[in-house]
């Protein structure tokens, strides 16, 4: 098909950024999931609207440095974890998590952390961050940029919440009906 497969960009929502934040760490990891994939196969760049990676070793493993990682979250996120949900050693680890652990290994982030922000952020940048996105693929995936970055963001329209969840409101908020 003409496909440079070397410049293939995974982006995703809420389940479906989870979905892409997993198969970066399987690729990092060369997990077995991984393995029918071309050698060598890599994404040029992930993008994640309100993800986690979910583990049930303990904190995710990055055995080689992942591809440059775009994520956006909401600290007021009751259905996918901002920070982490756990229980014993097994759960979801979410942006700010995955934000700090690719800060320590020097990977190519940007983290585009909204305060008191909802789930409603799975959608919202699809239509309201395209600068801060085409910046990203310019600057980082084409471009090859090393960057480490986390926007902060305040909207000083919306109302301090809470923005601590137990593991039962997470299932609450996702399982309810």
């Amino acid at each position: 098909m003409g496909i440079d497969t070397s410049l293939i960009v995974a982006s995703g929502s809420s389940a479906g950024a989870i979905a892409v934040l997993q198969a970066e760490n399987y690729l990092a990891n060369s997990e077995s999931y991984a393995k029918s994939l071309p050698a060598n196969f890599n994404f040029a760049g992930v993008i994640a609207f309100a993800g986690a990676i979910y583990s049930v070793l303990g904190e995710p493993d990055w055995n080689s440095l992942p591809c440059p990682i775009m994520l956006f979250h909401g600290n007021a996120d009751r259905n996918v974890p901002y920070r982490k949900a756990t229980i014993l050693a097994t759960g979801f680890y979410g942006s700010d998590y995955i934000a700090e652990q690719l800060h320590g290994l020097g990977a190519t982030y940007y983290f585009h952390s909204a305060h008191y922000r909802d789930h409603a952020l799975a959608l919202s940048p699809l239509t309201d961050n395209h600068d801060e996105i085409l910046m990203f693929l310019g600057r980082c995936v084409l471009g090859g940029e090393k960057l480490q970055y986390t926007n902060e963001y305040i909207d000083e329209s919306i109302e301090p919440c809470e923005t601590n969840f137990t593991i039962q409101e997470y299932l609450n908020s996702n399982y309810s009906n």
